[in-house]
């Protein structure tokens, strides 16, 4: 698998199975010359957009079948993730209602987490973060969007837990219902 690669034109000895699934059995050739499937390749790889009011241009990553764009969030420029037909509308709720929203997932931030830094993560001599000393230190890096109305923020930790990413996770529905550390 090694010697293939995104939108190269191969050759290939594959079988079907019972369960409607294929099975590769052997590479016959790599880098075959097919002028309909060369075409079809550059065209896949043209990059496909999505214009919206707010946001901008939104850029389709193939990968993950998501948008990716920037937006601002109290300010501050942050990579967005839109995930799904519904992701655009619940991402429009949140920023457009951002001072509310931003209260609740500071809340959560520092219900869950403010507590975790003064008892376990404490460096020898610091002394316990008030509440202003430790979201002064989160920077947002990313808003991620998702279907039923549910979305992520992901935040640097300033050093807070050892360069950790700290999360906040919730939906539309339910508010900000968690917030951790992950990585």
């Amino acid at each position: 698998m090694a010697r293939l690669h995104p939108y190269q034109v191969v050759s290939l000895d594959v079988a079907k199975t019972t369960k409607g699934c294929t099975v590769l059995r052997k590479i016959l050739r790599v880098d075959v010359r097919d002028d309909e499937l060369g075409q079809l390749a550059k065209v896949l790889q043209r990059p496909v957009t999505r214009e919206t009011k707010r946001f901008g241009t939104l850029t389709l990553d193939r990968r993950y079948g998501s948008y990716e764009g920037r937006a601002r969030w109290k300010g501050r420029s942050a990579r967005l993730t839109l995930e799904g037909d519904e992701a655009l509308e619940t991402a429009e709720s949140l920023f457009a209602a951002q001072t509310r929203w931003n209260q609740k997932l500071v809340e959560r931030v520092v219900e869950k987490l403010l507590p975790l830094k003064n008892d376990r993560w404490l460096e020898e001599g610091e002394r316990a973060l008030t509440r202003q000393r430790f979201l002064a230190r989160l920077k947002l890096q990313s808003v991620s969007v998702g279907e039923k109305g549910a979305f992520t923020f992901w935040f640097h930790d300033g050093g807070l837990f050892w360069g950790h990413a700290i999360q906040v996770s919730g939906s539309l529905a339910k508010g900000a219902t968690d917030a951790s550390i992950v990585g």
